[in-house]
């Protein structure tokens, strides 16, 4: 009796380790998870993942063969958001948007303006309500789109 109490308490430490290492990976922060070519999926949960994205394909991580998931609805009231890609350092991955949306999303540049201001790549499953403003290639989802838009509405 005493064997089988031993048991059940061992496996209850080892599923609450499991659940606890399983909350640990799925928080890792997006600035420790964005080198575009690490291999990682990323997925993006928040208005500075959506931020540290941007800055990171503006940078050069272009993400070819990688996945970018945004995991929920996301509200980037109060946020400077500047076009994740540019003509230089296009967006080559896929971005999927699993059918949530991105609001109030705010962006100005000069040319090839967007959520994506060069897509190379992949954008899907997406709706994002922004006002955008620019002078040349200005779009809500891809200001020059090279790429596909699958299943994406804007506003």
């Amino acid at each position: 009796m005493a064997e089988v109490i031993f048991v059940r308490k061992l496996l209850k430490k080892a599923a609450a380790l499991a659940a606890a290492a399983a909350i640990t990976i799925s928080c890792v922060p997006f600035a420790l998870a964005d080198d575009a070519d690490s291999g990682l999926v990323l997925t993006i949960s928040n208005s500075q993942d959506l931020l540290a994205f941007a800055q990171s394909v503006n940078s050069g991580g272009n993400y070819s063969g990688r996945t970018v998931t945004l995991e929920c609805d996301i509200d980037m009231s109060g946020e400077k958001y500047v076009s994740a890609g540019n003509k230089d350092n296009p967006f080559k991955g896929v971005f999927d948007g699993a059918g949530h949306s991105i609001t109030n999303l705010e962006i100005s540049g000069s040319d090839y303006t967007g959520f994506i201001g060069c897509n190379e790549g992949t954008v899907k499953n997406l709706y994002v309500d922004a006002d955008v403003s620019g002078n040349m290639g200005v779009a809500v989802i891809a200001g020059l789109n090279r790429g596909n838009i699958e299943n994406c509405t804007g506003s």
